[in-house]
C-alpha cells in the first residue's frame, strides 16, 4: 500500500517540507561536486619558496651579526642566500591534489603510475619548468660576474627570460634579450658596463643559435633552448645524451640513465639518491590513487542525500533520513581544513621561532574542502531548526 496522509493537517505539513527538500538537494549537490572537483590540498610553491628565502636571509643576518663569524663564513652565508634566491625566488607554481587527479593514478597501468604522478606534480604545474628557467637565469648572472649584486629580483628576471619563448626569429630573440637586460639594469639602478652587457648578449645569442641548429628556427622555444643548454653541459661532463624535453630530462635523471655532471659514484651520489626515490615511487606511488576511492565514498554520501531529497519532493511522504551524511559528511573538511588551521595556530603560538617557521609553511597550504564544511553546517542547522520541528508534528499526528 502507498503512503496515506493521516489528515489534511499532515498534508499541509508535508507540503512545508518541499522547500526544505529543495534546499537540501542543492547543498548536497554542491558538496558532492566540490569534493570531487575542488582541490583537497593546494601547495603554493611560490609562497613556500619566499618563506625559504626569508629564512635563509634571517639565518644569514644572524650569522653576519655574530662576533665570532669570520669573513669566509659570512661569504659562504651570502652565497647560500643568493643561491636560494636564484633557484627558488622565481618559482610560481602550485600543486593541487584533487580526486580527479587521484583517479588518473588509480586507473593508470601499474608501470605507468609513477610517471603519471610525476607528470601531474612537476610538468603540468610548471614547477619543473620554473626550476629549469631559474638555473639558466643563474648561469647568465654568474657568467656576467654579477653574483652578489644587491637588488636582484630573480623572480622578475625569470619572467623577463620567459618572454623569449615567443621569439620566432633571431631579431625577435635579440629584442627579448635587450628587454631582459633592461629589467636587470632597472633592478641594479644603473646601466651595465658595455663589456658585461656584451657578455650577456653573446651568451644568450649563442644559446639561441645552438638551439636553432638542433631544432630549426621555426621550432624554437624556451624549453628547446633550456634542453639544448643542459644537453651541452651534460655532454661536456661526459654524458652521451641528447635531451629534447623537460620530461625526457627528468625521467632520465630519475631512472639513472642521465648522470649529474662532475659527480662521483657511490651510494651518496645525487644520481643514486634519485634512483632510490624513483624506486620508492614505483613501490608506493600507486597508493596515491587510493585516495580517489576514499573521496568517492564521502561524495557518494552527499549524492545519496541529494537523490533522497530530490525524489521525496514528488512523493507523498517527503521525509527522509540524513544520519549518514551527519556522520561522515564533515570528515574531509575536518581533516584537510580544520586540523591544519588548528595546527598552524598551535605551533605558531607554542613553539617559539621554530613554530613561526612551521606556521609560515602551514600558510602555504590551503584546501577547498571548506565548501563541503559549510554545506555540512547548513545541513545541521536546517535539520535542527527547520526539518525536525515539522517532522515532530507529523510523527505526533500519526501517533
Amino acid at each position: 500500500m502507498g503512503y496515506k496522509y493521516y489528515d489534511r493537517l499532515e498534508k499541509r505539513y508535508q507540503r512545508k517540507l518541499i522547500p526544505l527538500n529543495i534546499f537540501v538537494a542543492i547543498i548536497s549537490l554542491v558538496a558532492a561536486i566540490s569534493l570531487m572537483v575542488a582541490p583537497i590540498i593546494t601547495i603554493d610553491f611560490g609562497e613556500m619558496a619566499s618563506v625559504m628565502v626569508e629564512m635563509a636571509e634571517d639565518i644569514g643576518g644572524t650569522s653576519d651579526g655574530g662576533e665570532s663569524s669570520g669573513d669566509n663564513e659570512i661569504s659562504g652565508s651570502s652565497e647560500s642566500q643568493e643561491m636560494m634566491e636564484a633557484m627558488f625566488g622565481g618559482i610560481d607554481a602550485k600543486i593541487s591534489v584533487t580526486p580527479l587527479g587521484m583517479a588518473k593514478i588509480a586507473f593508470a597501468a601499474q608501470e605507468e603510475k609513477t610517471e603519471a604522478l610525476l607528470d601531474m606534480f612537476l610538468l603540468e604545474t610548471g614547477l619543473l619548468e620554473n626550476m629549469m628557467v631559474s638555473s639558466v637565469n643563474l648561469a647568465i648572472i654568474q657568467s656576467a660576474e654579477l653574483s652578489g649584486v644587491e637588488g636582484l629580483k630573480y623572480g622578475e628576471l625569470n619572467s623577463a627570460l620567459k618572454k623569449i619563448d615567443s621569439a620566432k626569429s633571431e631579431s625577435e630573440f635579440s629584442g627579448a634579450v635587450k628587454e631582459y637586460i633592461n629589467v636587470l639594469e632597472t633592478q641594479m639602478g644603473s646601466e651595465l658596463e658595455e663589456e658585461i652587457e656584451t657578455e650577456i648578449n653573446n651568451m644568450c645569442m649563442q644559446m639561441y643559435r645552438d638551439t636553432v641548429s638542433e631544432v630549426g628556427e621555426g621550432k624554437f622555444s624556451l624549453e628547446a633552448m633550456v634542453c639544448t643548454y643542459v644537453t651541452k653541459g651534460l655532454q661536456e661532463g661526459g654524458n652521451d645524451v641528447h635531451i629534447e624535453s623537460y620530461k625526457e630530462l627528468f625521467n632520465g635523471l630519475m631512472d639513472g640513465s642521465i648522470a649529474m655532471p662532475n659527480e662521483g659514484e657511490g651510494e651518496n651520489s645525487s644520481s643514486e639518491s634519485l634512483k632510490q626515490v624513483n624506486q620508492m615511487l614505483n613501490d608506493y606511488g600507486g597508493f596515491y590513487g587510493y585516495g580517489f576511492y576514499v573521496m568517492l565514498f564521502f561524495a557518494a554520501m552527499w549524492v545519496i542525500l541529494f537523490l533522497f531529497a530530490f525524489f521525496h519532493m514528488f512523493a507523498k511522504n517527503k521525509r527522509f533520513t540524513m544520519w549518514y551524511v551527519k556522520l561522515f559528511g564533515g570528515t574531509p573538511c575536518f581533516l584537510f581544513w580544520v586540523l591544519p588551521a588548528i595546527g598552524k595556530l598551535l605551533v605558531g603560538n607554542l613553539m617559539g621561532e621554530t613554530g613561526k617557521v612551521a606556521a609560515a609553511v602551514f600558510g602555504c597550504v590551503s584546501s577547498m574542502t571548506w565548501i563541503s564544511g559549510i554545506c555540512y553546517l547548513l545541513l545541521w542547522l536546517v535539520s535542527i531548526f527547520w526539518a525536525f520541528p515539522i517532522k515532530r508534528k507529523i510523527r505526533k499526528l500519526r501517533g
